[in-house]
């Protein structure tokens, strides 16, 4: 009998230790956590899945009267403009960053892949229009800039020096025929003036070559060809002797 009882008493000590224990802990876990959350106040009640009028210590807002669902923090204030100001902390922690206002163009730089080419709206061949011998090139490399009305090569063409003694013949009879009663005479030089002065002219023969011509009075046997165009060569096929033909 004095055993079950000793045995009972040891049961009870146990637990009473036990729940001492626990009690300790209990204690000290309640103490920690009470001390975690030193820094927050909460005030008001809960209602639905919301908490209403919560404050963290550290941030306020001032200028507002606290609603229902909004409650000042301490720390954090607004201006008279309706501006938050955040304590250097608070903005460290957020990532908020600041500067000063100022004029900007906004950039961005984007790294791709692609291929560079040339507009061809812009470009210009330039092409002959009889057949001869190319004598001399001015441009004598890709890549080099010309400007418009820049010579680049120059040309013998049998054809065009045949035509500009054509030219130079009906000049020759015009003037002969200037004094002459006969009309249908004048008429007809000034009419074979006029069809070897276009001829030229479609063999891209400009209008101060012409001029040129009528002044010299003799035949050119070699023709310079201009830069139509200011840009880059990007093309070269004229080289010096180099037999070329029309196109």
């Amino acid at each position: 009998m004095s055993q079950d009882m000793r045995r009972k008493g040891l049961v009870v000590g146990v637990a009473a230790a036990g729940l001492l224990v626990g009690a300790i802990a209990g204690f000290f876990a309640a103490h920690r956590m009470m001390s975690d959350m030193s820094g927050m106040k909460g005030s008001g009640e809960m209602k639905g899945h919301g908490m209403e009028d919560m404050s963290m210590k550290g941030m306020s807002m001032e200028g507002a009267k606290p609603t229902r669902d909004t409650e000042p923090m301490s720390g954090m204030s607004s201006a008279p403009s309706g501006a938050v100001a955040v304590p250097a902390v608070a903005r460290q922690l957020i990532g908020v960053r600041s500067a000063p206002a100022t004029h900007a163009t906004l950039e961005e730089e984007i790294r791709t892949v692609g291929t560079v080419g040339y507009d061809e709206r812009g470009f210009t061949q330039v092409t002959l229009k009889t057949s001869g011998w190319v004598r001399k090139v001015f441009v004598d490399s890709i890549g080099r800039p010309v400007r418009k009305g820049e010579p680049l090569f120059t040309i013998y063409s049998p054809d065009l020096l045949a035509t500009e003694d054509e030219y130079l013949l009906a000049l020759k009879t015009q003037a002969q025929l200037v004094e002459s009663p006969l009309d249908d005479a004048k008429a007809g030089a000034g009419a074979l003036v006029a069809s070897a002065r276009e001829r030229l002219r479609l063999w891209d023969v400009t209008d101060a070559q012409i001029a040129a011509l009528e002044r010299r009075g003799k035949a050119e046997p070699v023709l310079t060809i201009y830069a139509p165009s200011s840009g880059i060569v990007m093309k070269r096929d004229a080289l010096p002797g180099k037999y070329v033909e029309p196109g």
